[in-house]
């Protein structure tokens, strides 16, 4: 904290940008986003005071969700508990959370419509208009891929802290390979 305090908000050498609009996130995921960190982040633990200055807004319009909830963010619980990682078929935590992922995503693919970049149209979800945020990289990234990859979330590849899948970017511009699934239930993607 005691750099960010040296920078100030007025144009100088040291001053400081916020970057509180976020082009990407529909507002439902940015205000969750906002109460888990008013409630986690603050100077005496974490170091960083989370406020009104430091929390993030939408930046971008999107339609309307068609029912109420469309858009609603959820938290997967994965309890790494010895007795139901015995039941998994899992014997390894990450692999358990991927697993659970995994079966997310398949779901989504079925029915979550996303507002389409270039029409600003609510069109069905793509693989390609999925990232996972991972803690690390390291032990995540390759862990998640083979189990996304075998649940059928095929193209899955890790690129720093992130989890993409196929060609198509995060900006829901994918080719019209990505637009749905092949008829076997799988991505119509090859692999990455």
């Amino acid at each position: 904290m005691e750099k960010y305090d040296t920078y100030t908000l007025e144009e100088s050498n040291t001053q400081r940008i916020d970057l509180h609009r976020n082009f990407r996130s529909r507002s439902e995921v940015l205000d969750l986003t906002n109460d888990v960190c008013y409630r986690i982040m603050a100077r005496d633990l974490g170091n960083v005071a989370y406020d009104e200055d430091a929390a993030l807004y939408a930046g971008a319009d999107y339609c309307a969700p068609d029912e109420a909830g469309m858009f609603a963010p959820e938290i997967l619980v994965a309890d790494s508990a010895e007795e139901l990682l015995e039941g998994s078929g899992y014997e390894d935590r990450k692999l358990y959370e991927a697993k659970l992922v995994a079966e997310r995503i398949r779901k989504l693919m079925i029915s979550q419509m996303v507002t389409d970049k270039a029409t600003g149209e609510l069109r069905a979800v793509r693989y390609s208009d999925i990232v996972i945020l991972l803690r690390s990289l390291s032990g995540y990234a390759d862990s998640y891929a083979a189990v996304l990859n075998e649940a059928g979330n095929t193209g899955a590849y890790g690129v720093s802290n992130r989890l993409f899948f196929g060609g198509g970017g995060t900006d829901g511009a994918g080719d019209a390979s990505d637009s749905r699934q092949s008829e076997t239930g799988y991505s119509a993607y090859g692999s990455a």
